[in-house]
Order: structure tokens, then sequence, then C-alpha cells
């Protein structure tokens, strides 16, 4: 678990780092403000584990084992915090999703729902999450606080805050150096996504095409489309940069290099495939004539 996070947070350092930082690249990649990072794991007995990267700090890492679900690790509201507390309503009954967040007062509140959200609050408004919400696929909740009303559940990888990665997996499958590494990416991916977004939103340009884009983008991640379809994540993802680029959105120079890198292996990958593919073909005609030859010399042999 230690290695992953480590594995974490070189792979995000040396991304970020080494590209050449423009002011909205140290605005965009708030992760990157953070460093150094102490981890804290937090493994459950029974489902899931958690990593918690605690920025500006140099504590030594600590590991502790938990005996409820890792869900529980999301501390549950009080009835007194709750009755100081103005409480607004997401959705009111429906499945809330990326585009219809509703804000009232300074809370939201996810409506008890078997689909997932996607939560991004531009102010860090406290959330209140409803008993029985279900998470799949890859959700991210952005606030600095968070509570559970009673029982959630989780199917995939939750992110709370950037900081928090709940999984609900104790598999090593994972927690591998592998995924270590699309995790950070996803983080980056994220991060420039959802600057694309305000941006647009803020000044209208091309909003509505931008968030139809994100919109989906979002509901395959949550949905866990992306586990089984990696190419159409890409695909996506390079969409909403090419939509923000045709609008005149500046993205910074993070999130294009690491898309031009992505796009440059995905096409090496692509051509090794390729050539697998007459390799493979290849290998089938040899065989063939081979087998025929052998077969010819038999006859000749017995005859």
């Amino acid at each position: 678990m230690f290695e992953y996070a480590d594995i974490f947070l070189k792979q995000y350092k040396e991304i970020v780092g080494e590209s050449v930082l423009t002011s909205d690249d140290t605005e965009t990649y708030s992760f990157y403000q953070g460093y150094p990072y102490s981890v804290n794991i937090a493994i459950s007995n029974s489902r899931g584990t958690a990593v918690v990267f605690v920025p500006n700090s140099t504590d030594e890492n600590t590991v502790v084992e938990l005996t409820y679900p890792i869900e529980n690790y999301i501390p549950e509201i009080t009835d007194d915090e709750k009755e100081n507390m103005v409480i607004g309503l997401a959705g009111e009954g429906t499945n809330s999703t990326f585009n219809n967040i509703n804000l009232h007062g300074s809370w939201i509140y996810i409506e008890n729902s078997t689909d997932s959200v996607y939560c991004n609050i531009d102010d860090n408004s406290p959330i209140l999450l409803a008993d029985g919400i279900h998470f799949n696929g890859v959700s991210y909740i952005d606030a600095k606080t968070i509570w559970r009303e009673g029982n959630i559940t989780l199917n995939g990888k939750l992110v709370l805050d950037k900081t928090v990665i709940l999984k609900s997996s104790n598999l090593k499958t994972e927690w591998t150096n592998e995924k270590a590494v699309d995790d950070s990416i996803d983080l980056i991916y994220k991060e420039a996504i959802d600057d694309i977004y305000y941006k647009s939103k803020l000044t209208g340009i091309g909003y509505y095409e931008l968030e139809e884009l994100i919109t989906e983008y979002r509901e395959n991640e949550i949905s866990g489309f992306y586990k089984v379809h990696v190419n159409d994540k890409w695909e996506d993802r390079n969409k909403i940069f090419n939509k923000a680029d045709e609008y005149g959105i500046s993205q910074g120079s993070v999130a294009l290099e690491l898309s031009q890198s992505i796009n440059e292996k995905t096409q090496f990958e692509k051509f090794l495939a390729y050539m697998g593919d007459i390799m493979t073909i290849r290998s089938l005609i040899l065989s063939l004539v081979a087998f025929v030859i052998w077969v010819k010399g038999i006859k000749l042999l017995k005859s």
C-alpha cells in the first residue's frame, strides 16, 4: 500500500512538475501545491481500503486496520450537527448527476439513489451523503467537509477532495504500481477537465457543448464503462480538449503535454498490435504451408 502511495505521488509530481507551469496550471493542479505529503493507510478487515494523503506534512506514514467496511471511514453526522445546519436538496427525489446539482444555503444533500453522483462544489461547501446512496465506477467529491447520514455502498473508487482514495477492494490487483500510475493520471485529467468546465461555465463560451461532453464523460466514469473500454476513455478526453481548443479555452501546458504523450504511446501500441496481427497471420500461413508439405511428404514416403 505504501508503495502504491509512493508511486502515485512520484508520478503526479513528475508529470506536473516537469511541465512548463503557467499561472493557470498553478491554480488548476491544486494537488501539486500540497507537496510534501505524508500517507495514512486504513485497511478494512471486512471490505475495502483507504489511502489518505496529508498535505504539507513530513510526519511518519501510518497504517491502521478497521473492523468496519471502508465506506464507514466517512464519518456519520450527528443529530446535533444536523439541527444546527441548513440542509439543501439536490435532485429532490430524482437521481442527481453531474449537470443537475442544485445548491440551497450552505449544504448539498444527495437524495437516495441507486446510481452514483459526481459532486463538485465551488466554495467547498459541506456535503451530506444520504442513507443508501451507491457509488459505482469512479466518483469524485470535492469538499473539505463530508458526512454520511447512514449507510452508503461503494463499488469501485471514490476520491474525496483529491486527497482521500477509497476503494471497495482489498485485492492487490487494485493497488498495484500500474494502478498508482493510472490513478495519478486520472487525477490530473480530472483537474484539467474541471478547469475547462468552470471556465466555460463562467464565460458561457462553448458551455452547452462542453457540458454535454463532460457530463457524458463523467457518467461513463461512474458506470465503469471505461474500465472495459479504455480507448474510449482517451478518445472522450481528447474530444473535450479539442472542443475547448476550438473555443479558445486555455488548458495549460500540463494537460496538453500529457495528452500528446498518451496519444503518441497509444499510436505506438496500435502499431505494435498491427504488427502483431501481421506476424500472427504470417505464422499461420507458414504453419499451413509446412503442414501441407508434411502431408505430401508422408504420401511420397508411403508410395
